[in-house]
Formats: C-alpha cells, sequence, structure tokens
C-alpha cells in the first residue's frame, strides 16, 4: 500500500512484478516491411517487468496504470530479411 486517505476513503497500491512468456491474447506474428518487401515474422517475447498504481475509492477501481517493459525478437522463416 502506498497511501491511503481517510477523508476522501480512497487507497492507492502499487504493483510490481515479471515473468516470461506470451500475454493473455497476445499476438504472436506480425508482418515486416522491408526494402519494399512484406515478411511474415514471429514474435518471440522476452522477460517482461511490470510496474503500476490502482487508485480506489470507497472500494471501486478509478484508476488503474500499468507500464511493461519487455524486450521482443522477430524472426522469420526467410533468411533473406535484410537488416
Amino acid at each position: 500500500m502506498i497511501a491511503v486517505d481517510h477523508v476522501d476513503h480512497s487507497v492507492r497500491l502499487k504493483r510490481e512484478g515479471e515473468g516470461d512468456g506470451a500475454y493473455v491474447d497476445g499476438v504472436m506474428q506480425t508482418r515486416l516491411q522491408r526494402a519494399g518487401k512484406t515478411y511474415d515474422v514471429a514474435i518471440e517475447p522476452g522477460r517482461s517487468h511490470w510496474y503500476g498504481y490502482t487508485m480506489f475509492r470507497r472500494g471501486i477501481v478509478t484508476s488503474d496504470e500499468l507500464m511493461v517493459e519487455r524486450p521482443v525478437v522477430l524472426v522469420s522463416a526467410n533468411s533473406s530479411v535484410p537488416r
């Protein structure tokens, strides 16, 4: 818990964590355009780290912010994708 406001009946919480793997309903493929050509590439997610704050007022979420940092690698079956 970060803060409690007894007058406003609110609580601010901080959330932080990390994990591996894809997000729920995460996109694992995309298209990349490079040098006038389009390539299908797979997305390989790296380790995620997240942090954020949630504000509750009288038991109801009034604000929820979350920032995620995660490296990704794009992999193509076509070895001729220019760098």
